[in-house]
């Protein structure tokens, strides 16, 4: 448990021993929150000399008993004759306090070496020695004794407050917590779902599947003592079936009767009722009388139950476990019969539920999996898996349910629950199952693989396939068709198309469904083969899109994005973002985080900030997209602090996920905004790791950082190598055209243009900007502009345009680009002898100039350009005339020596000083 959330206080325990500046620190969280734990492992780890000290219960009413435990634990002689001769003269607060100063005093004559004590469950100390200790704990800095303590938090405050604890009837005792409220604390809290799993696979010797994890989380309430006494039953079941609620110890039992102590007795016994099932209805525990109305209202002030949609369910899975398996047998069964009598004509899935525990030996499991899938369509998550558990665990081999799982799967993939899905789905494909169910639960695992992680198991597919009958042609082709899109997806173009080819040579010409038609669409989009006209004239020839499923309007809508048409995609996604119902969660949130990617490309952020706000932090549909879509709508609207956790969060998916699209995504965010922070050096370690995974990708997946990584290496002051990186987008361009690429390529070509050319050259690109063009991309030119004229000292001109850029960034709701630090670190040298041979060039001259300095002929120059190979010709005659060459080789050789003699002036006005 090191690892997780307790490094925090362990460094806490770890800064106390080596600093001197406070002498004491209590720390505090509720029983079974690791407390005991915790000490331990900061004993083992701390470099001062360490104690431990525990306290014993059965010596609490001895006084003094708890500081000579302290004192004698320390080792010191001379400390041990004094406890020998101490004592109290009355236990009034003043003699207290006198004797508390006077072990301090004698503390601060021995001289001893430093020693840290640790003193676990200091509130089970004497009340005369918790007085003298939390008066020393202040004032422990000169005596080089430092104290950790560890308190129980009790009640409802966790925050460090008092805490009221209840000791014999009649008697208040001193809260220990409040005796130390002078001192540093730390708090236990309960663990995340993250620090859960860590803990999870730092105990078990192997891994457990998500969906375990997840229902351990459920119920634990972030409880390490609470984890640590389920994991046995949740390792012995494996895929095997679980009993819920979970059985647990003594202590964790101890907690339920704590957390329901205050109860009247008819809210405690409506309480019992509520335990016994995962949901209850309002309905099937109120009846005419007020009496149990009134105990219902008890137990919604107290928060031990929680109401949603006409049914309560108990607040805490820990407290529910507890409180069930205290009852008696006998209770439990009263409960349950009479629970399913109430339940009969109001609630039939838990009437099924209740009657299971009548007679379990006598029920049968597929009522009880019939119940599970409709509490799992209807959004009853715990409710469903505790009705499947239960199935699966009454299950005979004439009545076996684990082959009926694919409808359970369904609802949950549907309703966004896609680990548990996967759980239900995998248990299915494991059983003795027909091919043509197989198939359909391998669609589903293939589409849950592919929202989660973006996953694909393509031997599984493929097994599963060869074992296909000749009548499941339609499962087959849509398997196929799912995982050319993923496959597509993942940026792994020629898997796709080899795919597409598969499905042509099955599908009868004109035959294909809608759905077919459109993820043939997307994949070949994706793998850059698609005009965007095409995909146009498909989605206006289609008999209206709203009329679609909603499944099919989402593949329309990414369609539609990847050919630009980002304001036909943008009402696509809004109109499936207003359908989707929580029915059809999982496909809200992929339209959701489509619709956000669709407005990052668009350029168009404010739609993509909004978008971002709507997605669901807890959603399990595109994790990695969706943690990164959060972190980039953070940093755009000038929050880098904020982001930073996100990113790191998903550098952490991206080590397990390995997809080069992601990491391209992810790298290329980081690198943009280090440039517009003006890290210039971090941005081009970004950029070329993006360059490294996305050289073959196509421009439908691409990172779009190409340009920016030409402004990086040009801030840098590597011309040359920004040159050769212009030629490699240029030709990219040239395979696979788009309006983003001829956008991005104006100011690639303005970055790089020649001083006396500059102007002109931004002038041109930002004239070539249309009402519906990309603003973030055109503010993007503005800043680039500026840079560019802050080179040339025309710091006015610069400063209006830098205005423009601002305000274009505002409009869009992009702050954190307001604030951009996109400027030269220092206005460089007059340029070099020898560039005025191209001085009186146009743009279009020098991009032929800079082609043939690369090697290449005027039919290549011509194709590259997009122009006639006549053009090219007639610019290169202009060439000629305005440098005065006579031929291609002269040309060349006259760029050579004004080169040479550039360099060898450069290295004169240097000196040999410099060297």
């Amino acid at each position: 448990m090191d690892t997780v959330q307790r490094s925090s206080a362990l460094e806490r325990i770890s800064l106390l021993a080596s600093s001197r500046e406070e002498g004491a620190l209590i720390v505090c969280g509720t029983l079974g929150s690791g407390r005991t734990h915790l000490i331990e492992s900061a004993l083992a780890s701390v470099a001062t000399h360490a104690i431990l000290v525990r306290i014993s219960r059965a010596e609490m009413l001895y006084p003094l008993s708890g500081l000579s435990a302290v004192l004698t634990k320390i080792g010191d002689a001379r400390l041990a004759q004094f406890t020998g001769r101490f004592a109290l003269v009355s236990t009034d607060n003043a003699d207290l306090f006198a004797a508390a100063e006077t072990l301090l005093m004698l503390l601060r004559g021995l001289a001893l070496e430093p020693v840290l004590v640790f003193v676990d469950d200091i509130d089970q100390m004497d009340k005369e020695s918790l007085a003298i200790l939390s008066y020393m704990s202040t004032r422990l800095s000169s005596t080089n004794v430092s104290l950790v303590a560890s308190i129980e938090a009790v009640g409802d405050d966790m925050a460090g407050l008092a805490l009221s604890e209840r000791g014999a009837p009649g008697a208040v005792r001193l809260s220990p917590l409040s005796a130390f409220s002078g001192v540093s604390s730390v708090l236990l809290a309960p663990l995340t779902p993250n620090e859960i799993a860590h803990l999870i696979a730092e105990t078990v010797p192997l891994p457990l599947d998500d969906a375990l994890v997840q229902i351990v989380c459920s119920y634990a309430d972030g409880l390490p003592l609470a984890i640590m006494q389920m994991l046995p039953s949740v390792e012995s079941a494996g895929t095997g079936s679980l009993v819920l609620p979970f059985r647990l110890g003594a202590r964790t039992r101890h907690i339920a009767r704590q957390a329901v102590s205050g109860l009247t007795a008819p809210a405690l016994q409506l309480f019992k009722n509520i335990c016994a099932a995962p949901l209850t209805h309002l309905d099937a525990l109120l009846d005419e009388s007020t009496e149990a109305s009134d105990a219902l209202d008890e137990l919604l002030a107290s928060g031990v139950v929680t109401a949603e949609a006409g049914c309560v369910r108990v607040s805490s899975g820990l407290v529910r476990s507890g409180t069930y398996w205290a009852m008696p047998a006998i209770e439990r069964r009263e409960i349950h019969t009479l629970m399913a009598e109430r339940n009969q004509n109001i609630d039939a899935a838990m009437a099924v539920w209740h009657e299971s525990w009548i007679s379990p030996h006598n029920w049968g499991a597929k009522l009880l999996l019939a119940a599970a899938t409709a509490l799992a369509a209807g959004g009853h998550r715990s409710a469903a898996i505790e009705c499947c558990e239960r199935a699966r665990g009454n299950q005979l081999p004439p009545d076996r349910i684990d082959d009926h799982l694919r409808d359970l799967a369904t609802a949950f993939f549907e309703h966004g629950d896609l680990i548990i899905a996967l759980r239900y789905c995998q248990i299915s494909l494991d059983a003795d199952i027909p091919p043509s169910e197989a198939l359909e639960l391998q669609l589903i695992k293939t589409h849950i693989e592919f929202l989660l992680d973006e996953h694909l198991s393509p031997n599984e597919v493929e097994a599963r396939l060869e074992d296909s009958q000749p009548g499941s042609t339609a499962l087959t082709l849509r398997l196929l068709g799912a995982m050319a899109f993923v496959r597509a997806e993942r940026g792994e173009a020629s898997g796709a198309l080899e795919l597409l080819s598969r499905i042509d040579r099955e599908v009868y010409p004109g035959r294909a469904g809608p759905l077919l038609q459109w993820e043939h669409s997307v994949v070949t989009a994706l793998a850059g083969g698609l005009e965007p006209r095409e995909i146009q004239q498909a989605a206006l020839d289609s008999s209206g899109i709203s009329s679609m499923p909603l499944a099919l309007q989402t593949l329309v809508g990414r369609a539609l994005s990847f050919a630009e048409h980002h304001a036909q995609a943008r009402k696509v996604f809004v109109g499936t973002l207003v359908h989707a119902g929580e029915s059809d969660r999982a496909l809200h949130e992929v339209s959701g985080v489509y619709a956000a990617e669709n407005d990052v490309r668009s350029g168009h952020l404010h739609y993509a900030i909004r978008f971002v706000g709507d997605l669901s932090s807890a959603s399990e549909v595109f994790r990695f997209r969706r943690t990164l879509l959060q972190a980039w709508s953070l940093e755009v609207r000038g929050l880098p602090s904020e982001a930073r956790a996100l990113m790191a969060e998903c550098e952490s998916m991206l080590e397990r996920e390995r997809n080069p699209v992601l990491a391209a995504r992810l790298f290329s965010a980081e690198g943009t905004f280090d440039l517009m922070r003006g890290n210039v050096e971090q941005a081009l370690g970004y950029f070329h790791r993006v360059r490294a995974v996305t050289l073959q990708m196509s421009l439908a997946l691409h990172a779009r950082h190409d340009v920016d990584l030409i402004e990086a290496t040009l801030m840098a002051g590597s011309r040359r190598e920004a040159q050769v990186l212009f030629l490699d987008f240029d030709e990219l361009c040239a395979r696979m055209p788009s309006r983003w690429a001829t956008l991005a390529g104006a100011r690639a070509r303005a970055l790089l243009a020649p001083d006396a050319l500059t102007i002109a050259a931004f002038d041109s690109a930002i004239s070539d900007y249309r009402p519906d063009d990309s603003p973030y991309e055109l503010g993007r030119l503005m800043l680039s502009y500026a840079y560019r004229l802050d080179q040339l000292s025309q710091f006015e001109h610069a400063n209006r345009v830098r205005a423009n850029a601002r305000q274009i960034f505002a409009s869009i709701g992009a702050n954190g680009w307001v604030l951009a630090s996109i400027r030269p670190h220092r206005v460089p040298e007059p340029p070099p002898k020898g560039v005025g041979l191209l001085v009186d060039l146009t743009p279009s001259e020098q991009e032929i100039v800079v082609l043939l300095q690369h090697g290449h002929r005027n039919k290549e120059i011509a194709a590259r350009l997009f122009v006639s190979l006549r053009t090219v010709e007639v610019r290169l005659t202009h060439v000629y005339r305005k440098t005065g060459a006579h031929s291609r080789a002269d040309l060349l050789a006259m760029l050579w020596h004004a080169e040479t003699e550039s360099s060898s002036a450069s290295a004169l006005a240097v000196g040999p000083a410099a060297m």
